[in-house]
């Protein structure tokens, strides 16, 4: 007697169907972009905390709706297994990309990208993505049987590994807790006051060429010592501007945060020693995390709120698809330094993440009209700009 043939049963189509879908929106909204914040924790002025349920609430956004449409394809020619196994291969070669073939582009600060250059990176990963899909979509049933397994152990790696990164997070740091009030830029006192400029990676020779070139920087500067041999001792803006403004030197031998902890409260410390003897110290650091703010150290402090910004959110999402997706895919995201999610942020977002401009700086409006007045206002005289452009083509030959 003939036995009818039965469909087989697929054991947990809900379940697998929230595995796979699971796997793909974490590695993609969730740990991809705290991959790209806990190690550079430092460039932002929001912590952890504040940005971990936002990631979450995105993820989840993604992981809803896929969840959904996985688990109502029907089995009919095997839409239902197809579909879970796609998207399981697409989580598992996002995880690919983004921790194994991981490819140099340089600094992502607006640059341009010599793409023909690194075209050999696409003829690596592209076969990768199109052998794994293409296998998701003609063996479904073996992604299909080992959904759970996988997504499970993928998901777990990279639990550890945030974990274990968040752990050794270094101590927070001041500017996170407090922000400068750039309302007091221009408070000066009506008897006696002391101005130092420092001109962060401004050439000394250039400088003073420009000067003896122009005259009219001789009256604009009249009262201020020019320090020409003044050295920054370090590469980097990070460590040069507390060794100019304290005296201690970085020996890379504690986290740099505790560096500046102690070099900005030490005996040699201007802005700390003058904070002793009653002074009024104002600064107002073009890169925030040079600075310690305690008021022992600067008297325009206020609290900083902690707020994470949606340009901030979507600079980081367009940094974790340029991580995630293969080199070809790369370019559209990068869009030529018009990231594919920034470029939808209003006005000038972009350029401040790019400056490492704090959002908030100047949140005043008293601050940006002052800004507004300078960038209106400069006095560059005809002279200083034949050089600039003279050094700008000895530069680019």
């Amino acid at each position: 007697m003939e036995t009818e043939k039965k469909t087989p049963v697929l054991p947990g189509k809900w379940l697998a169907a929230g595995m796979a879908a699971l796997l793909f929106s974490c590695t993609l909204a969730l740990f991809g972009p705290a991959q790209i914040f806990l190690p550079n924790s430092l460039e932002f002025h929001f912590d952890f905390s504040h940005l971990l349920p936002r990631l979450a609430f995105i993820a989840f956004c993604l992981f809803l709706p896929l969840t959904a449409l996985l688990g109502l394809l029907p089995r009919r020619l095997r839409a239902h297994e197809r579909g879970v196994a796609l998207v399981l291969a697409l989580g598992i070669l996002l995880w690919l990309q983004g921790n194994i073939l991981l490819w140099q582009y340089g600094a992502l600060s607006g640059q341009g990208i010599d793409w023909g250059a690194r075209r050999l990176y696409g003829f690596v990963d592209s076969p990768i993505w199109i052998a794994g899909l293409l296998l998701a979509f003609w063996r479904p049933g073996f992604f299909h049987r080992r959904t759970r397994g996988i997504a499970a152990s993928l998901l777990l790696i990279q639990l550890i590994s945030a974990a274990i990164t968040v752990i050794r997070q270094p101590e927070e740091p001041s500017f996170k807790k407090l922000q400068v009030d750039h309302t007091q830029d221009f408070a000066y006192s009506g008897r006696r006051n002391v101005i130092v400029l420092i001109l962060d990676s401004f050439q000394s020779d250039i400088f003073q060429e420009i000067i003896d070139r122009d005259p009219a920087y001789r009256d604009l500067f009249r009262g201020f010592t020019y320090f020409r041999n003044t050295t920054g001792g370090f590469p980097s803006t990070y460590a040069s501007v507390p060794l100019i403004l304290t005296g201690q030197f970085y020996s890379n031998a504690e986290q740099i945060q505790s560096y500046n902890s102690r070099a900005y409260r030490s005996a040699s410390s201007v802005p700390f020693q003058r904070r002793r003897r009653g002074w009024q110290v104002n600064l107002a650091p073009a890169v925030q995390s040079t600075i310690l703010f305690d008021p022992q150290v600067l008297s325009n402090l206020e609290p900083r709120k902690q707020q994470v910004e949606a340009s901030r959110l979507a600079w980081m999402y367009d940094l974790t698809l340029f991580r995630y997706l293969p080199h070809f895919a790369k370019r559209a995201v990068h869009n030529g330094g018009d990231w594919f999610l920034s470029r939808w942020m209003p006005g000038d977002a972009l350029d401040n993440l790019l400056s490492k401009d704090d959002p908030e700086r100047g949140s005043h409006a008293s601050a940006r009209q002052l800004r507004r007045t300078r960038r209106a206002h400069t006095r560059i005289g005809r002279e200083t700009r034949r050089l600039g452009l003279l050094q700008l083509r000895k530069t680019k030959a």
